[in-house]
């Protein structure tokens, strides 16, 4: 039983890392996609998406591989 819990943990893990992938290319995307909006708001939008990209992508998965 626990032999199967630990390959489901692995398993897990692994759909984090695709997860938090993802996430950073979405918030990459949310940007690129707005061409309506003035010049003052896509640069704040760009300035958040870039930290988000940069928690989600770099200091939480780097977090997450540390611990595992």
């Amino acid at each position: 039983q626990w032999q199967e819990e630990v390959l489901l943990v692995a398993e897990e893990k692994q759909q984090v890392s695709v997860d938090l992938e993802y996430l950073a290319k979405e918030w990459e995307l949310c940007v690129e996609d707005r061409i309506d909006l003035d010049l003052a708001l896509a640069e704040g939008l760009r300035a958040y998406a870039s930290k988000q990209v940069d928690y989600v992508c770099c200091h939480l998965a780097l977090h997450f591989e540390e611990l595992w």
